[in-house]
């Protein structure tokens, strides 16, 4: 036996060595880590075919996204629009590595029409350009619409933007700020915040916990140091494979914190337990007891974040890819750096009974609730989760900024500013494509397609506005009669010399395969569902007016809808698929590891039931509160599954050692419960004081996740603590370890 513990000892200290040497690497790595979230068009995969007509539009069109600079009562008679244009054109001078396609203000517009069509005065401008160029009450901004831009890039010109306002005599109260890449600018900078913000609180408070849990500095600094090196080696795995953090990824290093910590709690028990009955090489013999249970609680929780790679969604895949990686990972670590620590927190502790060591208070209790009133437990359990399951079918999922922060968040302030001066900024793009092989269809009548195309699509009341070339061309002329043709000739001549104009205007494209028009219809929609309906009603309406007007099939143009809002509808519904996918993949990546836990096929499912609940609960509440989910919400789901099989693991292996002993389902049970419960209940408390400062993130989404995390972890001990037990001490527990002579037939 002392022989076994010296190999363990040789193996424990080079192991820490070696390990030391690499966390100074990580150490590294983890200090170049930046922050950047990616576009929204960038989360599916190049060949999806949303993705695909967008990035072609974007390249033809020169896309959607644009950045809108205003301010409080700004008009055209505003002599600061001129001034501030200027100085963009000169920072877009200086800056030339700035991917901007083109900077337009609402007066250069306006005159610019009111030059083209000779007459025109400037109220009859302003209505054809309402909810475009201007507001339909003269309200002016200017617009920098860019392409590819990084977030280096990004931030610099979005800092400009407020520097140049000021410069201006501008309060900061008064700027004006929208477009997508502002958005993505303020998601990150929030979330870059509630590292700064949230995670010192994090640590402290689950320091504090750990304290009150453990009531030994030593033990604390130990659990907490140990964790520590999760956390940064989660931010080193980002900052080695992806080189910077986004919204998504920032919960990872808090994760694999409080993982860690969960692992290293468990590993305190028994050591714990070691010292208290006075055994030799308490180290070496909690690392003997909880290495397997440990090992095989980051296996498990690995299958729960690895289940994510299912998912279409990069920023999905990446955070279950690098998270399953971390846990085990640092699991590993822990295990070489347990008896290490263990040994260098005792120096200069006098070997004497550990004050620290109390029992479980509420073990006897719950030994007698479980195995008196097992049946009754499981059954009002199995009623509550049914009861939550059919809230799961009302699920919905959004992506939309202005429910990623409060409404009186500045940025959601200047959104609704946007949207009530200026009109809705989502848009949906109608492509009408005619092919270059029919020559009998001339501009005019292409225009006249497009004319008609536009007031159809303009008639639905959810249209806010719609803009095309035929907003900045005068009226088309007549069809019939001798006067008719000498008018089409020159208005044909007009377009013909215009049709650059239109193309660096992005309203037209010409290439080989055809001549392709642009409308932008302008709309506001409350809920992402609302978005779906409401492009279906638009394509079956355009789809409509092409078939009156060309009857031929072979004459009529192709229509094509997308746009950055195409896009985020169709990440939406892979959000809920990837929700339904991933949960799966991690119930069927787990459930065979308990199976061989258990050495039993329908014991091993039995044991998932704990672990499904807290999923099912908090989910179908969500359910029937119609709470939306968004992207960190989806990941709690496999997410979650993988934590509760944490403590469902040290727990029944506890339960499985005393059957092998000879001991009764409910005597088993009862010492599962006195061994794991105080250990259950500690990282549940730590965990859940860790998570607790994110709920009050001003990132609406990391606050959601933290809530759900906390909810469900606490679900969890519930299941672990009441229903588990009660299983493990009915007839049920039979089908959980191998039978012995002391079973208790009443059970």
């Amino acid at each position: 036996m002392t022989a076994s513990y010296d190999r363990m000892q040789r193996v424990s200290t080079w192991g820490a060595v070696v390990v030391s040497l690499l966390l100074i690497v990580a150490g590294w790595y983890a200090l170049q880590l930046k922050f950047g979230t990616e576009y929204v068009e960038n989360w599916l995969p190049a060949n999806t075919p949303t993705r695909v007509a967008y990035t072609d539009f974007s390249r033809r069109f020169g896309g959607d996204q644009v950045l809108l600079l205003t301010w409080s009562e700004a008009n055209l008679q505003d002599s600061r629009l001129q001034s501030a244009y200027d100085q963009l054109e000169q920072l877009r001078q200086q800056n030339p590595d700035w991917p901007i396609v083109s900077i337009t203000h609402s007066l250069q517009t306006v005159e610019k029409l009111q030059e083209k069509l000779h007459g025109l005065s400037q109220a009859a401008a302003i209505r054809r350009l309402a909810g475009q160029a201007v507001g339909a009450d003269g309200s002016s901004f200017i617009a920098i619409q860019v392409r590819g831009l990084q977030p280096k890039e990004r931030d610099q010109m979005i800092a400009a933007l407020y520097q140049l306002a000021r410069g201006l005599g501008i309060a900061n109260r008064d700027i004006v700020i929208a477009g997508e890449p502002y958005q993505t600018h303020i998601v990150d900078f929030y979330s870059r915040l509630s590292v700064e913000r949230f995670v010192p609180l994090s640590v402290l408070l689950a320091m504090v916990a750990a304290w009150l849990c453990l009531r030994s500095w030593r033990l604390t600094l130990m659990v907490m140091a140990l964790a520590g090196l999760g956390q940064m080696l989660g931010m080193a795995l980002i900052s080695a494979t992806m080189g910077q953090m986004g919204a998504i990824m920032i919960v990872v290093p808090t994760l694999l914190f409080m993982l860690t910590l969960s692992a290293s709690v468990h590993l305190v028990n028994y050591y714990v337990d070691c010292r208290h009955s006075g055994l030799s090489h308490p180290g070496l013999r909690a690392l003997k007891m909880g290495a397997w249970p440990c090992f095989l609680s980051a296996l498990t929780t690995s299958f729960g974040f690895i289940s994510l790679v299912v998912s279409d969604l990069e920023p999905v895949f990446q955070f279950g890819l690098l998270a399953g990686i971390g846990i085990l990972v640092t699991t590993l670590i822990l295990l070489l750096l347990f008896v290490p620590a263990t040994r260098i927190q005792a120096i200069g502790h006098r070997e004497q009974p550990d004050e620290y060591f109390r029992p479980f208070r509420w073990a006897e209790g719950l030994i007698a609730l479980t195995s008196g009133r097992s049946w009754t437990i499981i059954a009002v359990t199995l009623l509550v989760c049914s009861a939550a399951a059919w809230g799961l079918p009302r699920l919905q999922t959004t992506t939309r900024f202005d429910g990623m922060f409060d409404e009186g968040h500045p940025s959601v302030r200047s959104l609704r500013w946007v949207e009530s001066r200026l009109g809705p900024i989502e848009t949906m793009e109608f492509l009408i494509t005619f092919p270059e092989q029919q020559p009998d269809v001339d501009l005019i009548d292409q225009l006249a397609v497009v004319q008609q195309l536009q007031a159809a699509i303009n008639s639905q009341s959810s249209v806010h506005s719609t803009f095309s070339a035929i907003n900045l061309l005068p009226s088309l002329p007549l069809r019939h009669g001798s006067r008719a043709t000498i008018q089409r000739s020159v208005y044909r001549k007009v377009i013909t010399d215009d049709l650059g104009t239109l193309e660096s205007a992005q309203l037209i494209s010409t290439k080989q395969s055809g001549t392709s028009w642009r409308i932008t219809a302008r709309f506001k929609t409350s809920q992402d569902d609302q978005f779906h309906q409401l492009k279906s009603e638009l394509q079956a309406v355009a789809q409509r007016q092409l078939e009156s007007q060309i009857e031929s099939p072979a004459q009529r143009p192709t229509l094509e809808i997308t746009g950055l809002r195409t896009v985020i509808e169709t990440a939406n519904s892979v959000l809920m698929q990837d929700l339904i996918s991933s949960f799966a993949t991690a119930f069927l990546l787990i459930t065979p590891a308990m199976m061989l836990l258990v050495r039993s096929f329908w014991g091993g499912l039995l044991i998932m039931i704990p672990n499904i609940l807290p999923v099912v609960l908090v989910f179908g509440v969500m359910g029937w509160a119609l709470i939306p989910l968004d992207v960190a919400s989806i990941l709690t789901a496999s997410v979650a599954l993988g934590i509760a099989v944490d403590d469902t693991l040290h727990c029944v292996y506890w339960f499985l050692r005393s059957r092998k002993a000879g001991a009764s389902l409910q005597g088993a049970s009862a010492e599962a419960i006195r061994h794991c419960g105080r250990a259950m209940w500690f990282t549940t408390l730590i965990s859940t004081c860790a998570m607790l400062p994110f709920i009050f993130c001003e990132f609406l989404p990391t606050g959601k996740f933290a809530l759900l995390l906390i909810l469900i972890l606490m679900s969890a001990i519930i299941g672990d603590l009441l229903l588990l037990p009660a299983m493990m001490s009915s007839r049920l527990g039979r089908w959980m370890g191998p039978a012995t002579n002391h079973d208790n037939s009443a059970a």
